[in-house]
């Protein structure tokens, strides 16, 4: 009896050393990759990518528990915003992270798994301009533990992710042919990228708290205009990031739009604070006369007149400008005439609010400079009677 169970547990010793043997000889590393065609710019797609709040609309695991539960970062978009999720058996548990965000380009990630087994994957998506459309291609990089070369014997994991991908960007797909943001009134798109004050930049933080003013809302202010139907571009700037490359970055963003079909009278930079002198100097850098820009908390006419002396330029386009009477930092500030002379290429409007709120009216998403920033912005609303005191 002893002499078959030393026999039993011999084979069985044996059966797991090659079972060991086998596995250990599948490959270590792992990619999925798919690719689909959408009529859409590259632009309109890059946005249900960027913004981890909008993989609601796409994702090809929305289905498998739609009651799980879903964590996203303020703000939801570009370099640095996660998204967490924990639901059932099928999806499990795990988190995404962007880890490079190049506008209308590329989005890279990494995926974290916690539950049903912990682990970690690289995803990426490029989007590449095919005629009027766009080539998406959704890629999966990782690595085989020995749980994972076990289950590469069992099952096809390019098949079942491919399966996976292939669903979503059909989703994908699907959903910026309906037309995207703008769709529900049958206009194209309208893209706005936001610029933020110094304070954020300082603290890294999307709600920094300001002894003075409170917290500036970050999050609250790019969900205003994305509620409004813009496709809406926000990131958080680095820490050492100057006016002039802050500017830069703008200037290749709006060119990457204008390149991939976006019509520039439905690209709008607005800008608060040093977000404001930083759209400024996009203008002048830009200078094209059909993009607009809207500039909270600064002195209209003292920026025109400095941006012709440090930059030999004034800006370009069309300038809205918003200020706060009570706020001491555009405090005096000369009203604008216009100087047809100094900025030949510039259309400009200015507001003058009296909220009481002091340099503090631009950390909030109030209605007394969102609505005219949005109405200036909207193609269809340039004639319209904006609020405010001029």
């Amino acid at each position: 009896m002893i002499r078959k169970a030393l026999i039993a547990l011999a084979v069985l010793g044996v059966v797991v050393g090659v079972a060991s043997i086998v596995i250990s000889m599948q490959p270590g590393t792992f990619t999925v990759q798919r690719s689909a065609s959408m009529a859409a710019a590259p632009p309109e797609v890059f946005a249900l990518v960027d913004d981890l709040g909008a993989w609601d609309s796409w994702s090809p695991w929305n289905a498998l528990d739609p009651d799980a539960k879903r964590t996203i970062s303020t703000p939801s978009a570009g370099t640095g915003a996660t998204f967490a999720w924990s639901g059932n058996d099928a999806i499990g548990e795990g988190s995404l992270t962007i880890l490079d965000s190049r506008p209308y380009e590329r989005v890279d990630i990494e995926q974290a798994f916690v539950r049903p087994f912990a682990g970690s994957a690289r995803m990426s998506f490029t989007f590449a301009a095919a005629g009027e459309g766009t080539e998406v291609t959704w890629r999966m990089e990782g690595t085989n533990n020995f749980i994972g070369k076990a289950m590469c014997m069992i099952m096809d994991m390019d098949a079942i992710l491919g399966k996976s991908f292939a669903e979503g960007l059909a989703n994908m797909k699907a959903v910026v042919e309906k037309g995207g943001a703008g769709a529900g009134d049958g206009r194209p798109p309208r893209h706005l990228i936001y610029l933020h004050g110094r304070i954020v930049q300082e603290q890294q933080s999307a709600r920094p708290l300001s002894p003075q003013f409170g917290y500036y809302e970050l999050g609250k202010i790019l969900d205003a205009f994305r509620d409004r139907g813009f496709v809406v571009s926000g990131e958080i700037r680095p820490k050492p990031a100057t006016v002039s490359d802050a500017a830069d970055r703008v200037v290749g963003q709006v060119r990457l739009l204008l390149a991939s079909g976006v019509t520039a009278d439905h690209v709008t930079v607005v800008g608060g604070s040093m977000g404001a002198a930083i759209a400024l100097l996009a203008a002048a850098r830009l200078r094209d006369p059909e993009v607009r820009f809207a500039v909270l908390g600064a002195c209209l006419s003292g920026s025109v007149r400095g941006l012709v002396n440090d930059e030999g330029n004034a800006p370009g386009g069309h300038v809205l400008a918003i200020r706060e009477a009570s706020d001491e930092t555009t405090t005096p500030c000369p009203a604008w005439t216009g100087d047809a002379g100094a900025a030949p290429a510039l259309v400009a409007r200015e507001i003058v609010l009296d909220t009481g709120l002091g340099h503090g009216f631009l950390y909030r998403p109030i209605p007394e400079w969102v609505d005219p920033v949005a109405a200036w912005a909207d193609a269809a609303g340039r004639d319209a009677v904006l609020p405010g005191r001029d």
